[in-house]
């Protein structure tokens, strides 16, 4: 709770700004809650809204697998947001009144620039009627309109269509709206315009999906993780998730450590950007 968690010293140390709780459930809604940090996060910041900005998105069980230093360097080289879309065939695909539609699935945890971050904030108001959560059962579907693209790639919210009437089979609401509200509905004429948002490299966080009961929990650090901090180079995660609440990091820490003793700067004097990370108790 924010009030208990606001007195606590680490809080303040690190700089953590605690936002009030947000209802949420399930696979029905959790995405208030992101749009929640989002639009504090938005708030906090508008003052250095003419500077470089970002806004990353990440779990509660993630830790940095590279340095601060290189996660800065890398993601402001360009002024993209980095949304790790999925393959087409894990998307909502469905024919409405003859024409191709597509919800593109994406994952949870991304990066978001200051525009993109705006939209998504409107969008979801737009899209979503607050309030209906309570009210309904268990079985209840989200009920928020999908946009279509527009013909300047973004989400026209004059043109949508009701989630609930698309009975292609769906993912759960905060692995749709994201990429809905930002650009909207994929159509086979848009296609040129995916291109640019659909990029393997947009994919920050590591998730090991490929294990018996996924996604794997990590309890120590991998020799999977212990190639990422070897050769950064050789990947484009700047993140890993999930770790355990009791997980041995401490080849972790000394990495960090280490990066942080080497005396790296982030920016060498250039001028300042904000990296602002906002973290999601999932």
């Amino acid at each position: 709770e924010k009030n208990s968690c606001s007195k606590l010293d680490v809080f303040k140390k690190l700089k953590i700004v605690l936002i009030p709780r947000v209802e949420s459930r399930w696979c029905v809604d959790l995405v208030t809650p992101v749009w929640a940090l989002v639009k504090a996060a938005l708030q906090a910041t508008k003052e250095d809204a003419g500077l470089p900005q970002k806004f990353v998105l990440i779990s509660s069980s993630t830790l940095p697998i590279q340095t601060m230093h290189q996660i800065r360097r890398v993601s402001f080289s360009s002024h993209k947001s980095e949304v790790c879309v999925c393959s087409p065939n894990e998307w909502a695909n469905f024919t409405f009144f003859g024409s191709e539609f597509g919800i593109a699935k994406h994952h949870q945890w991304m990066i978001l620039n200051r525009e993109d971050g705006e939209a998504f904030v409107r969008g979801w108001k737009l899209a979503y009627k607050f309030g209906e959560l309570q009210n309904k059962s268990k079985n209840f579907v989200a009920d928020w309109q999908v946009p279509r693209m527009g013909f300047d790639g973004r989400a026209n919210f004059s043109a949508t269509i009701p989630r609930p009437s698309i009975l292609a089979k769906g993912r759960c609401p905060d692995e749709e709206v994201i990429t809905s509200t930002i650009w909207g509905l994929y159509e086979p004429s848009r296609n040129h315009l995916w291109r640019d948002i659909i990029r393997p490299e947009a994919c920050r966080t590591y998730v090991n999906w490929a294990v018996s009961k996924p996604p794997e929990v990590f309890s120590e650090v991998t020799k999977t993780l212990k190639a990422f901090l070897e050769a950064p180079e050789r990947h484009h995660y700047f993140f890993a998730r999930k770790f355990s609440s009791k997980a041995d990091v401490r080849e972790l820490l000394a990495f960090h450590k280490a990066a942080k003793a080497a005396g790296k700067k982030s920016f060498n004097g250039t001028r300042l950007r904000r990296l602002n990370v906002m973290t999601d108790p999932a």
